[in-house]
């Protein structure tokens, strides 16, 4: 579902049903929606026309709203492999809860090309709170992210007396992101390790907290 004609089109390219958003109040409790906003930000009535719905969000409008760039994050919604996303993200909350050593990202270039690319090394702070998306299963009345499926939150609460959070040493060129888990992409190798993190974790739907 989008409010962009050309989405609703390039959706049925992928075998997909491309349903105008004006048409929302007449889907069936529990549908399944992937909502594409390119030219609308969210907002609460949005959330209300959809309360029913498992939805799954892309928030083309809070980016880049080119058609080009549209169209690209349309093929890779669909590409991407959510099951091998949480995945990868359980494996990440495991390292960062059980290791002691600084994080490491470390990849080659755009491609794979050999050429140098990501080298970042991270020292966390203590009292972190981890916020993460763990399940690839959405519930009636829930709207996930489709970012939360590719990234983990790592935040503390400010204080004028806490140490800077992190320190980190990179090459001058900028790190190059890729798209979690994508079905027939190149990816870069990235490893991590981090320091233990005294929490209780819990968990509400898919988002896990500690």
């Amino acid at each position: 579902m989008s409010d962009d004609e050309t989405l609703l089109q390039a959706a049925s390219e992928y075998g997909l049903a491309g349903i105008p958003m004006d048409e929302a109040d007449g889907l069936p409790a529990g549908a399944n929606v992937v909502l594409f906003l390119r030219n609308h930000l969210l907002s609460r009535e949005l959330r209300q026309r959809f309360r029913r719905a498992k939805v799954l969000f892309v928030p083309i409008s809070s980016f880049d709203t080119d058609l080009e760039s549209a169209l690209y994050t349309l093929r890779l919604t669909f590409l991407t492999d959510y099951t091998a996303a949480v995945a990868r993200t359980r494996r990440w909350i495991e390292d960062l809860g059980s290791q002691t050593e600084p994080i490491s990202f470390v990849s080659k270039g755009p491609c794979s090309t050999g050429e140098p690319g990501t080298s970042v090394v991270c020292t966390l702070a203590e009292d972190l709170t981890l916020d993460a998306w763990v399940s690839p299963t959405i519930g009636p009345g829930q709207w996930v992210g489709v970012g939360s499926y590719c990234e983990i939150a790592l935040t503390t609460r400010p204080s004028p007396d806490r140490r800077v959070p992190s320190r980190s040493t990179a090459p001058s060129r900028p790190p190059v992101c890729w798209p979690p888990a994508t079905r027939g992409s190149t990816r870069p190798a990235t490893s991590a390790s981090g320091p233990r993190t005294s929490c209780g974790a819990s968990s509400t739907g898919g988002r896990r907290s500690c």
